[in-house]
């Protein structure tokens, strides 16, 4: 597979991994096994119906989660979202004075 690093910024805010029913501490052999899974659920040729959507999403995460250089750089931005975070306001519910 050839997939661009361009391609990772392209699906950063698609979770990739709930594409493939997987959290982001999955291995690249259980990627490479839930791609196949999920292939198997979607694609047109085999599930019988036009999913070419979800096949798409599918395919991408496949390309995207098993490159190992590529999966780092779709990584990185997601890794910020979960970071805690400090209020920065007024406390939710509080009531002004």
């Amino acid at each position: 597979m050839t997939t661009t690093v361009r391609g990772a910024e392209r699906y950063a805010d698609v979770d990739l991994y709930g594409a493939l029913h997987l959290t982001t501490e999955a291995s690249a052999e259980l990627i490479d096994k839930a791609y196949r899974l999920r292939m198997r659920e979607v694609h047109p040729d085999l599930a019988g119906t036009a999913r070419t959507d979800q096949t798409a999403l599918v395919n991408a995460a496949g390309e995207i989660l098993r490159e190992p250089t590529v999966r780092a750089r779709y990584d990185a931005p997601r890794a910020a979202w979960s970071e805690p975070r400090q209020p920065t306001g007024p406390a939710a519910g509080a009531r002004p004075r």
